[in-house]
């Protein structure tokens, strides 16, 4: 049997699930005609504590910052999901566990 190490395996689905969510903002943004809008609205929200949408900067460092933000985010849900899952395999009640929680 193959060893399975969870930190790469949840690095690898986290990224797979933020490039989903990403480009899924990024067709929202493009068919409304405001390119990158929602990252920057997230931004600026949460790295400059904007509170409406006339607040809202679209800039590099407001894009690129929630981006990374976006990108750790989902990494760490990822390999917290792998280790409940590699868990899960020695010990099934964690699974129940997981999916009650």
């Amino acid at each position: 049997m193959q060893r399975h190490n969870a930190i790469r395996e949840g690095v690898i689905a986290g990224m797979i699930g933020a490039a989903a969510v990403a480009l899924w903002f990024f067709i929202l943004d493009v068919v409304q005609g405001r390119l990158f809008f929602t990252p920057a609205a997230l931004g600026s929200g949460f790295l400059r504590g904007a509170r409406g949408i006339g607040e809202v900067e679209i800039s590099t460092v407001t894009v690129g910052g929630y981006t990374l933000v976006h990108i750790m985010a989902f990494a760490l849900v990822g390999v917290l999901a792998a280790s409940l899952i590699h868990a899960a395999e020695k010990r099934p009640v964690i699974l129940l566990g997981a999916i009650l929680l």
